[in-house]
C-alpha cells in the first residue's frame, strides 16, 4: 500500500521509510518552508549513533504532539524513524497569523471557567501558539493557555485550547500535577521528620551538603538551576530563604526539622541524577521551589516551572520528603520532554513516571527502596501508594473515573516487574523509562504507544527486551514489541512476529497472513475494530462504512509467546454514495454531500447553498475530492 497524503493526515513514519527520509530531510534542510523540524532531545544509544527527537513546525508554529525520533549514523544519514508526520496542514490553514491575540485568548479562557476570577490575581499565566488537530484530524490554529489559581482553597492549573480565529474553547483540563495523600558555597543543616528521624546535609552526613549562594556572609538557598523560596504560609512576604552562613537550622515545622533544607537538598540531588545518568537538565528553565505554601496545605504540586510543598496538618508531616520532592520535579521533566497530556492514559503515565523517579532517587541516594510512596508522611502510619501492589494493576481495570494516580498503578507495576527481573535493577529500569520519556512518549500516548516506547528504549540501551515485553503483557499490553532475545541470554525460542497484507475492493477486504515464527504459528485472532473477530489465518471481512479502521492480528506460537500487529486501513467506496445535494435539504457541520460527481463537506450548518457556488476559502462547503468509479 502506498501512503495517501490526505489533508491533515497523520502518517506513521515507522511504516513509510522512504517517505520518512524525504519529508524529514526536506524539513531539517528547510527545503520545505511550510514543514520544518527542530531538535528537542538528544541521546547516544548502544551503537554509538545519535538518537534524537524532533518537533514538527508548520510555518514556524509547532504542531501539537507531532514529534519524530530518528537515528543518525557516522555518515550523517538518518534511519529508524518513529513518530508521526502531519501532512497537508495547508489544506486547512491558509496562514498562521492569529485573529485572536494572546491577551484576548487569556480573557476567553478565564471567562470560560464560569465563575468570577480576577485576572490580576492569577499566577503563572502563559500561552503558546500551536497547530492542533481535532478528533477529525482537522488542523486549527490555537492558543494553549494556562494559569495557576486557587479553587475553594485548593490549587488548580486550568489549561485551555482556544481557537486563534473564532475564540472558541476547543478543550480544557486541569494540568496541575499533584502529590496526593497524596558566589556558590556549601551549607549544612538538619532534615527529616519524626518518621524518618533526624538526619543532616553536609560533609560525612547522610546526604551531601547544600549548594547555596553566599554574599557578604549571608547564604541563600539558590543556585543557577533553582532557588528555594519560603512562602511563609501566606503570612508574610515570600522570599528566597536566607541565613547566616553556613548552617541553616531555621524553620522547623509540624514535626519536620527543616522542610526548607529537605526541599532544597532533594531538588539538588534530583538534578544531579539527571545530569550524571542522562547528561541532561531536569528542566530547561530555572525552577522555583516553594516551601511553607499556604496554611495546613496537604500535598505538593508542580505548575509550569514551580514545585510547591505544603506543611501538612494534624495527620501529615510537611510534604518535603525525598519521594514527594522527586515526584513533583519529575512532572517538570515530563512536561519538557514527552509533554504527556494530563488526562486519560497519558495522565496516568505521567503520574507513574513521577513515582518511578521517586524510586530511582531512593535507590540513587539510599541504595534501597521499599516500593512505598508517601510512607514517611503520615503521622498515623500507612502509605499513599504501593508500586509493588497498586490498586489498579491491569488495563482491563482502567477507568477514567479512577483518576491519574490510581490508574498510574498499571505502569508502576510494569516498572516494578522490570526492575525485579533477573539481571535488572531500579537503575536499569529507570534508564528505560527516562529514555522513553525523552524520545518515544508523546502528548496523547496510550497503552500501546507507551509500551512500544519502553521496548525501543530497552533496545537503545541493549537491555533484555524479553523482560520488558513480559512485564507489559502481564498488564494486558500485547503490542509493545517482539521477544527476539535482543540483549538477553537466548532461551532457544524466537518469539513470533505478526504481520499481514491485504487487498480491498470497495468495503470488502481480504487479509493474507505473513507472520513468522521459528516453529510455526499455532493460533490467530483477528480484531477488525468493529466488534467482529476471526480465528482464520487468511480471513475476509466486509466493513459497514468507509473511513479508517483499526485492524489487529494477534498470533501465538507453541511456547505461548504472543505478538500483535496493528494496521490502520483507509477504505473508500467507489462512486458517489454520499447524500445528493438538494436545495431543500439541511446539512450540519461535518456532513458530506455529492453534487455533479464531486464530494463536498459542510463547514457549518447550511441549507440551499449550492456546493459548487459556495466552496471557496470563505464558503460553507469544502471540496473534498471527485467521485470515483
Amino acid at each position: 500500500m502506498t501512503a495517501q497524503l490526505n489533508a491533515a493526515e497523520k502518517i506513521e513514519l515507522s511504516t513509510h521509510h522512504q517517505l520518512s527520509q524525504q519529508l524529514f530531510n526536506q524539513g531539517t534542510a528547510r527545503q520545505n518552508r511550510a514543514n520544518t523540524y527542530q531538535e528537542k532531545a538528544l541521546s547516544l544509544v548502544k551503537t554509538g549513533h545519535k538518537r534524537a527527537k524532533y518537533q514538527q513546525y508548520f510555518q514556524g508554529v509547532p504542531v501539537h504532539g507531532a514529534t519524530v525520533v530518528a537515528s543518525t549514523d557516522e555518515q550523517g544519514q538518518r534511519y529508524d524513524f518513529v513518530g508521526q508526520f502531519v501532512a497537508k496542514i495547508d489544506d486547512d490553514l491558509a496562514s498562521v497569523e492569529p485573529s485572536v491575540s494572546y491577551d484576548t485568548a487569556l480573557q476567553i479562557a478565564v471567562k470560560s471557567v464560569g465563575r468570577h476570577l480576577d485576572k490580576n490575581a492569577l499566577e503563572n499565566t502563559h500561552g503558546t501558539l500551536y497547530v492542533w488537530l481535532d478528533s477529525d484530524n482537522r488542523a486549527h490554529l490555537v492558543w494553549r493557555i494556562g494559569f495557576f489559581e486557587w479553587q475553594d482553597k485548593l490549587p488548580a492549573s486550568p489549561h485551555f485550547i482556544v481557537h486563534a480565529h473564532s475564540g472558541k474553547v476547543l478543550k480544557s483540563w486541569d494540568d496541575l500535577r499533584r502529590f496526593q495523600s497524596a558566589v556558590t558555597a556549601k551549607a549544612t543543616g538538619p532534615g527529616g521528620n519524626e518518621v524518618t528521624g533526624l538526619y543532616r546535609f553536609g560533609p560525612q552526613a547522610r546526604y551531601p551538603a547544600l549548594d547555596v549562594t553566599e554574599e557578604n556572609g549571608v547564604c541563600r538557598l539558590e543556585t543557577a538551576q533553582f532557588a528555594t523560596w519560603d512562602l511563609k504560609n501566606s503570612q508574610g512576604e515570600p522570599q528566597i530563604h536566607r541565613f547566616g552562613c553556613y548552617e541553616n537550622d531555621q524553620r522547623a515545622k509540624n514535626g519536620a526539622y527543616s522542610p526548607l533544607n529537605d526541599a532544597h537538598g532533594f531538588t539538588q540531588q534530583t538534578i544531579r541524577l539527571y545530569k550524571e545518568r542522562f547528561s541532561t537538565d531536569l528542566y530547561p528553565e530555572k525552577i522555583q521551589i516553594q516551601v511553607h505554601r499556604e496554611v495546613n496545605l496537604v500535598g505538593g504540586f508542580w505548575n509550569y516551572n514551580r514545585a510547591s510543598f505544603g506543611d501538612g496538618n494534624q495527620d501529615y508531616y510537611p510534604f518535603t520528603t525525598l519521594d514527594v520532592v522527586a515526584h513533583e520535579l519529575a512532572h517538570g521533566f515530563t512536561n519538557a520532554n514527552a509533554g504527556l497530556g494530563y488526562f486519560g492514559i497519558s495522565g496516568a503515565l505521567d503520574e507513574a513516571y513521577s513515582d518511578m523517579t521517586a524510586a530511582a532517587m531512593h535507590d540513587f541516594l539510599n541504595g534501597e527502596f521499599n516500593w512505598k510512596i508517601g510512607d514517611q508522611l503520615s503521622k498515623n502510619g500507612g502509605f499513599t501508594r504501593d508500586m509493588k501492589n497498586p490498586k489498579i494493576k491491569h488495563i482491563d481495570e482502567y477507568s477514567d473515573s479512577a483518576g491519574q494516580h490510581a490508574n498510574g498503578g498499571i505502569f508502576s507495576l510494569i516498572f516494578y516487574r522490570i526492575a525485579s527481573s533477573d539481571g535488572w535493577n531500579i537503575k536499569k529500569a529507570f534508564d528505560v523509562m527516562t529514555q522513553a520519556n525523552r524520545l518515544y512518549w508523546h502528548v496523547d500516548s496510550d497503552f500501546d504507544s507507551a509500551g512500544q516506547g519502553m521496548y525501543r528504549a530497552a533496545k537503545d540501551f541493549g537491555y533484555c527486551v524479553n523482560d520488558v515485553i513480559f512485564a507489559l503483557e502481564a498488564a494486558g499490553i500485547f503490542s509493545g514489541g517482539v521477544k527476539d532475545d535482543s540483549g538477553c541470554v537466548p532461551d532457544g525460542n524466537i518469539g513470533p512476529k505478526a504481520n499481514f497484507t491485504y487487498t480491498a475492493q470497495d468495503l470488502v477486504v481480504s487479509f493474507s497472513d505473513t507472520s513468522v515464527d521459528d516453529q510455526g504459528i499455532t493460533a490467530y485472532l483477528w480484531d477488525f475494530g468493529d466488534g467482529n473477530t476471526s480465528t482464520q489465518s487468511n480471513p475476509s471481512h466486509t466493513f459497514d462504512k468507509p473511513g479508517q479502521h483499526k485492524v489487529t492480528l494477534r498470533v501465538e506460537d507453541a511456547h505461548g509467546e504472543i505478538h500483535l500487529k496493528v494496521a490502520y486501513l483507509s477504505l473508500k467506496e467507489q462512486g458517489c454514495r454520499h447524500e445528493q445535494w438538494g436545495a431543500e435539504k439541511v446539512f450540519v457541520l461535518g456532513a458530506y454531500s455529492a453534487y455533479e460527481n464531486k464530494i463536498y463537506r459542510a463547514r457549518w450548518w447550511t441549507q440551499g447553498e449550492r456546493p459548487d457556488l459556495n466552496s471557496g476559502t470563505f464558503g460553507v462547503w469544502r471540496f473534498v475530492k471527485p467521485c470515483e468509479g
